[in-house]
């Protein structure tokens, strides 16, 4: 197992890069950093999974490399020193054909961990990195991912990308309630670009045809051909349909609760599957859970359970 011993680095001598709830992060040399663990971090870390993903190799999940020891207790690790910014920083300004063409190198990079049974199981809400020099995306905080020994790659791999997907939607603002909102409000009047969010949305639910199959990139694409058959410009960047957005007084920007957001994704989900089922009869799916147009009631359990999860989700986030 690899290890450096922490006793022998004095950290007042070392750039320091950042910290969450549980960590402190370092720059140890031009190409490795370290990641310090406080009393908290060493008491929620699960050694044994993370044993599993120690000196995994991968192009856009940066793995743990070594254990960082002290005393003969793992306080941290070491990891690759990643030349970049947060992707939230920047995502106005990428060019949409780099985010594209990043977007598909990372699609491969993830299918080849799955493949390895790594399951991202915890995807840190800021996790992107965008790296300028290379144009590509990475994915960090992965101390919390899973290695599964008995996994199915297919199945792996559309769990992943689906959190991977997800998540870009949210830096991208095409979610309800993101910092983004104008462009939600704007494509999801748009007949095209909602009849291919269905089809991407079926695809990531894996009941679609592979012919059929709709990716995160296409529906960027279809934001991008309908700003230009509408407003007659071939958009760069994110931060150009922002801008347009606002000069056309386009959606108004405001404050939304996570219910709000809950109940906004779900009501859509469940409006695609009435109108747009399968042998244009009503999903049995919907029927289940709607009744005259309106979202039935969930069991409490579930409300239970899913605030539970959005809550560790949000606070985990802000700890990392």
């Amino acid at each position: 197992m690899k290890e450096i011993d922490l006793s022998q680095i004095n950290l007042e001598d070392l750039d320091y890069l950042g910290q969450g709830a549980c960590a402190k992060v370092y720059k140890l040399d031009s190409i490795t950093a370290i990641k310090v663990l406080n009393e908290k971090g060493i008491e929620i870390t699960n050694y044994d999974s993370l044993t599993k993903l120690l000196g995994m190799e991968n192009d856009t999940c940066i793995f743990p490399q070594a254990f960082l020891k002290e005393n003969g207790q793992i306080v941290g690790y070491a990891m690759q020193l990643v030349k970049g910014k947060k992707f939230s920083d920047v995502r106005r300004d990428v060019n949409i054909v780099d985010l594209i063409n990043a977007i598909k190198v990372a699609e491969e990079n993830i299918r080849k961990i799955s493949e390895e049974g790594i399951l991202f199981n915890d995807f840190n809400h800021g996790g992107l990195m965008w790296d300028e020099d290379s144009k590509t995306i990475k994915i960090i905080d992965t101390d919390f991912f899973e290695k599964i020994e008995d996994f199915q790659a297919g199945t792996c791999f559309k769990s992943n990308i689906k959190d991977f997907y997800r998540e870009l939607e949210m830096e991208l603002g095409m979610l309800p309630g993101t910092d983004s909102c104008r462009m939600n409000i704007f494509i999801n009047e748009n007949e095209e670009y909602k009849d291919i969010y269905f089809r991407y949305f079926k695809s990531s639910l894996g009941i679609t045809d592979e012919e059929d199959e709709v990716t995160f990139t296409n529906l960027i694409e279809k934001i991008v051909e309908i700003f230009e058959n509408q407003f007659g410009i071939k958009v760069q960047t994110f931060g150009e349909i922002e801008q347009i957005l606002k000069e056309q007084n386009i959606g108004e920007i405001e404050e939304i609760t996570k219910d709000e957001i809950d109940d906004a994704i779900f009501k859509d989900f469940i409006k695609g599957f009435e109108t747009k089922s399968f042998n244009n009869e009503r999903s049995s799916f919907a029927n289940d859970l709607s009744e005259n147009g309106e979202l039935r009631s969930l069991p409490e359990i579930e409300h239970k359970e899913s605030d539970s999860i959005y809550q560790k989700n949000i606070e985990d986030s802000k700890e990392r």
